[in-house]
């Protein structure tokens, strides 16, 4: 099972064919991509590289970068793009919205992981409304993927050890069916407590606390042609983390550092049903609600205690038929999602609240009064989306156009025309009162793909982006922060998106092939929005920075021999700013940073090399990897120099899982993760000035350790 596993890793580690109908199993999941450029991570990857963070898992992958050294803070970033302005699903449930800017909002454990699909860029109008840089949607592990043949019940224990933060994990899978599949259902618990962990010169990092997942899922076959299921999950963190968890945290008057006891949760709920008893109807539908919720008033009951929720619902379907020689698949259907930002945090400390102008304090409160929660509403967008695509195959030709319309509906802080000009004291309308604006975009696609019988592809790919401001981050709609500023001409964010890419895959022997494949991308993004607050007023701020230009180069090979995989690969990308005249005048670049969908700056040149080979008479699987920047060093726009170091990290794992005997079921994955002790940091975290004493870089984790046995029976 597992040689097979590795080979199929080993063929779709590269590039999947653009919209190939090819179907391969992944150690009994089955997966598809359809999208040029798609990467699918497969559990198997998961297991063997003891993945503990979502990083472990994605960061390898040509054109995505990733930061964050601790579960709250795991971000991703694609052509230009922060995870703000990236599709993220879990099951099918968008992840929206932003709690505090210091913290991400991908809560996942990567052990229930089953499949990844990553899009890098845009090339289609399905399932794209919003995104910018590209999409990553997660899938968690059915009762379906764990069966063997015949099995009706099983159960799957797993332990595991970090050495870097004494992380000791233990999980508990169980699942079930009747005997005629007709009805299943899975069960998952896990628990993993840790402390610190040190970077490579012994620094603390991260946070001291508890990780708990618990996933329940049921389903059911109905007829021969649909299936209902539904789900639920809860991911918590909890312990002591910095207040800021990207930094290792500011030391006080003692020399410790800053630390709050924290809990940081997501509870996603999801229902769908799928229907296909031709090929005319191909029918999925989909409903979910999200919560994420940063809670740190334990210990102190004036502190943040932000959530964002999300709920939507979508319907697609799918219709098959042809005209002559050619072949067409309609792809359409609709979506909506509401997303909220909501802020129960109070403030009860008595310190005085700062009120530039007597306008801005709450009604009857001089200056300067002391005051508290003044009950700001929630923060409230509303997205409507309908699309239609046609792929459209004659030969080895595939043309795929599509269009989606979007309506975009912001319900916000600050009643219209709630201006403020700092140094001066007017202001007009209500700041305490609400707006609404709306937004609507035609988005058209069209993807050009060609595959020749002796392994030569080509494609091309133009899309129009669109995505309409999001909530506040929650922390902001509290006390002074939840006057608006003012935002009468706001824009939504648009842009244009183009792609063109080559690829070559062949057969050079039984079991060899070679796989390559290149891509230069180009997009320009228009009216980015930042969101802010002056620290002279406070008030928040939404605004239209500019636009962007990013282009770039992403290049793979990987070259299978047998039980020997070899695989490298090359990302580059350089983000243009061109700030605009409103940005400069507001406050220049810095307005830009807090809520703004674009990288915080660029990145060296990435340089990944693996090399992994199955030992058939031990059932054994070997690997090394390795992850490479060059340094870089930028001038910001006031001229100030930003240096990021380049580095070179090394992983070396391995897996034992016997197929057959008295050991079958076990597997135990073994690996050492920055074996030469790297002190190294993210190009991708929001410091871009990298120094050796500053309390604001996230240090990556040193050398680690790490051993996980699991027993399926």
């Amino acid at each position: 099972m597992y040689k097979k596993s590795l080979s199929a890793v080993a063929a779709l580690f590269l590039v999947s064919s653009a919209f190939a109908e090819e179907r391969v199993s992944l150690d009994t999941i089955e997966v598809s991509s359809t999208i040029s450029g798609a990467e699918t991570v497969d559990a198997y990857k998961v297991r063997v590289r003891n993945a503990t963070l979502t990083k472990d898992i994605l960061r390898d992958i040509p054109g995505v970068y990733m930061s964050g050294t601790n579960g709250y803070n795991q971000k991703i970033f694609m052509r230009g793009m922060s995870d703000r302005a990236i599709n993220v699903t879990i099951d099918g449930a968008r992840q929206r919205g932003n709690t505090f800017h210091h913290a991400a909002d991908l809560l996942l454990d990567p052990a229930i992981i089953k499949a990844v699909d990553v899009g890098v860029g845009v090339h289609s109008v399905v399932g794209t409304s919003g995104a910018m840089g590209g999409s990553v949607a997660f899938k968690t592990v059915d009762a379906s993927d764990l069966l063997e043949h015949g099995e009706t019940i099983g159960a799957k224990l797993r332990m595991g050890y970090a050495s870097n933060n004494d992380q000791f994990s233990q999980g508990v899978t169980v699942y079930g069916s009747d005997e005629d599949r007709v009805f299943d259902f899975l069960g998952y618990f896990s628990h993993s407590g840790y402390d610190f962990g040190e970077d490579g010169k012994g620094r603390e990092i991260g946070g001291e606390g508890d990780d708990y997942n618990y996933l329940l899922k049921l389903g059911a076959n109905i007829g021969d042609y649909s299936r209902l299921w539904a789900s639920y999950e809860h991911m918590e963190h909890k312990g002591l983390y910095p207040f800021r968890p990207e930094w290792p945290g500011n030391l006080d008057k003692l020399g410790k550092r800053d630390l709050r006891d924290s809990k940081y949760t997501r509870d996603t709920y999801t229902l769908g049903y799928t229907y296909n008893p031709n090929n005319y109807i191909d029918l999925e539908l989909s409903g979910y609600f999200t919560d994420h919720n940063l809670d740190q008033t334990k210990a102190d009951p004036t502190g943040i205690d932000t959530g964002v929720e999300t709920w939507g619902i979508k319907v697609l379907n799918k219709t098959k038929f042809d005209t002559g020689a050619v072949n067409h698949t309609l792809v359409y259907g609709a979506e909506y999602y509401q997303t909220s930002a909501y802020n129960d945090s109070k403030h009860t400390s008595g310190k005085p609240m700062y009120c530039p102008h007597p306008k801005f304090c709450p009604p009857g409160m001089p200056r300067n009064a002391t005051w508290n929660n003044i009950g700001v509403g929630d923060d409230k967008v509303k997205s409507y989306s309908v699309f239609l695509e046609d792929q459209i195959r004659y030969g080895g030709l595939t043309i795929v156009p599509g269009i989606r319309f979007d309506y975009y509906k912001l319900d916000t802080l600050g009643g219209k025309g709630s201006t403020y000009t700092a140094g001066k004291s007017n202001l007009d309308g209500d700041p305490f009162g609400r707006s609404e604006y709306s937004w609507n975009e035609w988005s058209p696609a069209l993807l050009i793909d060609y595959q020749t019988e002796f392994g030569l592809g080509m494609h091309a790919s133009y899309a129009r982006l669109f995505r309409g401001p999001d909530v506040y981050e929650a922390i902001r709609l509290n006390d002074a922060n939840a006057m608006e500023q003012g935002h009468i001409n706001l824009k939504a964010e648009t842009g244009d998106s183009y792609e063109l890419g080559l690829r070559y895959g062949t057969q050079i022997g039984e079991n060899s092939h070679l796989n390559l494949s290149a891509k230069y991308f180009y997009v320009d993004y228009y009216d980015l929005i930042g969101e802010s607050s002056s620290s002279l007023h406070g008030l928040a701020t939404r605004i239209n920075t500019g636009d962007a230009e990013v282009d770039g180069f992403e290049l793979a090979a990987r070259l299978s021999l047998g039980n020997l995989s070899l695989g490298a690969s090359y990302s580059k990308q350089d983000i243009e700013y061109k700030y605009s005249q409103a940005a400069k005048t507001a406050g220049g670049a810095g307005l830009g940073v807090y809520g703004s969908t674009l990288a915080y700056s660029n990145v060296g040149d990435k340089y990944t090399l693996n090399a992994e080979y199955f030992i058939d008479s031990l059932d054994m699987f070997l690997g090394w990897n390795m992850i490479a920047y060059d340094g870089i060093r930028e001038t910001n726009f006031d001229g100030q120099e930003l240096k990021k170091t380049g580095y070179a990290v090394h992983d070396i794992y391995a897996t034992w899982a016997p197929d057959s005997g008295k050991f079958k079921g076990l597997e135990v994955n073994f690996g050492i993760y920055n074996i030469f002790d790297k002190t190294y940091a993210s190009h991708n975290q929001r410091t871009n000035a990298f120094t050796s004493d500053t309390f604001r870089m996230d240090w990556e984790e040193g050398r680690n350790v790490k051993l996980t046995a699991s027993y399926k029976f």
